[in-house]
């Protein structure tokens, strides 16, 4: 019995010793076929690698799969990283204010989770149709008259698909098309994960020192992608770039200090950006008023002295105090015109103490002389209103 029980207990050990070489085998061959630049096959042996306990406290193998990952990333992001496309005769190159033939067409592939974003622009002529086409269904049909950009296409794919443009009417017209796509960035959250796993499991200088490198590399992608994607359509996808630049950043530097420029402009900018979404739909996109204040208030608890922020806030409540003036109706009633007048002098108030700030920090700034001059007069404070516009007159000598 105890010759047995020996045989099993030496069947285990030899077992376990063989488990353990052969994923210490996975990852030398990652990292072989690393050096060899063959990323598919180096990136499924580090993953059936890492899945093992053994493995799993191992620093080196998870900087290995950091930098196998973080090669797929660089590899990607320069075959499908986000592209203009404008038709000229010959397919090629970039030129406005070509003639497109009926018919014309022109494809792309994206892959699955990819945000496509797609435009067009009557440059000249009266009508156009362009169609998008994703894995030869339609997509998307949009028709413009007039020289104006037409109807946006956006959303995030199902599957990985073959995207086609195709213009089916009026060969007259001047048609340019806008494509972006933007790859999903998998493998460059796979890389962060990685080293920072890394550094957790072994924490030697040296090992510290390499991770913290790539770790500073992806980190400043991420910043640099959040920053392109600043607009009406991507803002969500910079927002969720900075919050991971910001997550990571903080292992690459731990102070606070440092970051808070970086908060307060992407607070400002992401601020401007929601601003334009509810300009453009005031009644259908009220909500991103208050999330322009609530980013601009952001900027501000990090810097009160933030001249934009604060010229910008004084700003949001000075329109929407005009806006609500000029949206009541002729025939109100006297209490309803009264409520009117009293919501909008207390958003001419809470204009105020923004405007002054900034006016203290810049006396100079044409816009906030101007504001200020608005603001009073609407208070019915007129002598302040030309004391402010006598100051905008001797800044315009």
């Amino acid at each position: 019995m105890l010759k047995i029980k020996r045989t099993i207990i030496f069947g285990i050990l030899l077992l376990l010793v063989v488990v353990s070489n052969a994923q210490q085998s996975r990852v030398t061959a990652a990292y072989t076929f690393l050096q060899q630049n063959k990323l598919d096959s180096a990136k499924a042996n580090i993953d059936a690698a890492v899945v093992f306990p053994e493995t799993q406290v191992d620093g080196q193998a998870w900087y290995i799969r950091g930098f196998i990952y973080k090669e797929i990333y660089k590899s990607y992001s320069k075959s499908s990283s986000s592209f203009d496309v404008t038709y000229t005769p010959e397919n090629s190159g970039t030129a406005q204010n070509s003639n497109v033939p009926v018919g014309w067409s022109y494809s792309f592939s994206a892959k699955k989770g990819a945000s496509l974003y797609i435009s067009a622009q009557v440059t000249k002529g009266n009508m156009v149709t362009a169609i998008i086409y994703v894995n030869e269904k339609i997509y998307k049909k949009i028709t413009s008259t007039g020289n104006f950009v037409i109807a946006t296409v956006s959303g995030s794919l199902e599957m990985d698909a073959d995207v086609k443009y195709v213009v089916s009417e009026n060969e007259n017209t001047s048609f340019a098309p806008l494509y972006t796509r933007k790859e999903p960035n998998d493998a460059r959250l796979e890389a962060l994960l990685s080293f920072r796993k890394s550094l957790k499991v072994d924490t030697s200088a040296e090992n510290g020192r390499e991770n913290i490198k790539n770790i500073k590399y992806l980190a400043t992608t991420l910043y640099n992608d959040a920053a392109a994607s600043l607009d009406t359509i991507d803002f969500k996808i910079a927002i969720r770039d900075f919050d991971t630049f910001r997550e990571y950043y903080f292992l690459v530097d731990p102070s606070k200090e440092n970051f808070k420029q970086k908060e307060i402009d992407f607070a400002n900018a992401i601020a401007a950006v929601y601003t334009r979404i509810y300009d453009g739909d005031k009644k259908g996109k009220i909500d991103f008023l208050a999330l322009a204040k609530a980013s601009y208030n952001t900027a501000l608890e990090l810097d009160p002295n933030n001249i934009s922020a604060n010229y910008n806030m004084g700003i949001l409540y000075y329109n929407q105090a005009v806006n609500l003036i000029n949206q009541s109706d002729y025939d109100l009633d006297i209490v309803a015109l009264n409520d009117v007048q009293d919501n909008s002098i207390n958003l001419f108030k809470a204009s105020l103490p923004f405007m002054e700030k900034a006016y203290s920090l810049d006396p100079n700034k044409r816009e906030t002389l101007l504001g200020l001059s608005g603001i009073y007069f609407s208070l019915n404070e007129k002598e302040k209103s030309n004391e402010f516009k006598q100051k905008l007159e001797k800044i315009g000598k």
